[in-house]
C-alpha cells in the first residue's frame, strides 16, 4: 500500500504542477530510488508468494510480477532521464542578462 499511495501522491503532484513549483527538489532521483526499491521488493514478495500452491496466491504472484515489471520499466525511464539531465515536468527557461561596463573617458564627447 505504501507504493500505491506514494505513486498516487506523485500523480497528484504532477497533475497540479506542484513538481514545477518545487523545482529545487530532485524529483527524478527520488522517483528513481523509489521505483528501484519497489522493483526489488515486488520481486522478493512475488517469489515468496509463488511458492504457495493455491489459486489465490498464484494470482497474487502474477500481479506482483506485473507490478515489478511496471516499476522496473519506470525506474529505467527515470534512470535515462537522470542520465540525460531532464527535468521532472515542464520547461525551464533560462534567462541570461548581460551587463556591460563602460569605461569612463577623460574627455566626454
Amino acid at each position: 500500500m505504501i507504493a500505491f499511495w506514494f505513486s498516487g501522491i506523485l500523480l497528484v503532484f504532477y497533475v497540479f504542477h506542484v513538481v514545477e513549483r518545487l523545482f529545487r527538489i530532485p524529483w527524478i532521483q527520488i522517483e528513481l530510488i523509489f521505483c528501484a526499491i519497489w522493483t526489488m521488493l515486488f520481486l522478493i514478495a512475488s517469489i515468496c508468494v509463488s511458492t504457495v500452491n493455491s489459486a489465490a496466491y498464484t494470482t497474487a504472484a502474477f500481479f506482483g510480477f506485473c507490478a515489478m515489471i511496471f516499476y522496473g520499466y519506470d525506474a529505467w525511464l527515470k534512470f535515462n532521464a537522470h542520465k540525460t539531465g531532464e527535468i521532472a515536468q515542464g520547461q525551464r527557461r533560462i534567462v541570461q542578462t548581460v551587463v556591460t561596463q563602460q569605461t569612463p573617458t577623460a574627455f566626454p564627447a
